[in-house]
């Protein structure tokens, strides 16, 4: 076999885009492809009147700072998991987060 371009090995990632699907677009979108590796997802969540919640898997834009909710059947188990450790709620949005 020949090598004809040398990649970077990463664990996981998948190629999306800055939309802001599912958050408050207010603010706008920057429309930025991003390669969205394990540790730049998180959970978030909403709340209904009756009690219930819902959980969102989202990465934050690295240009715009916007958040885009990602669909559960493109995210293996193992980084839906992972993300569940990494819980942000609305207030956090456009807080640089310097561990990430």
């Amino acid at each position: 076999m020949k090598i004809i371009k040398q990649g970077e090995k990463k664990a996981w990632g998948i190629e999306l885009v800055c939309t802001g699907a599912g958050n408050d677009r207010s603010g706008g979108t920057c429309g930025a492809t991003l390669m969205v590796e394990e540790n730049d997802i998180f959970r978030t969540s909403s709340g209904s009147y009756d009690g219930s919640s819902e959980y969102y898997y989202t990465f934050e834009c690295p240009v715009c700072k916007s958040w885009t909710d990602i669909k559960d059947i493109n995210l293996p188990s193992w980084i839906r998991d992972s993300a569940n450790k990494r819980h942000r709620y609305p207030s956090d949005r456009n807080n640089i987060d310097t561990d990430r």
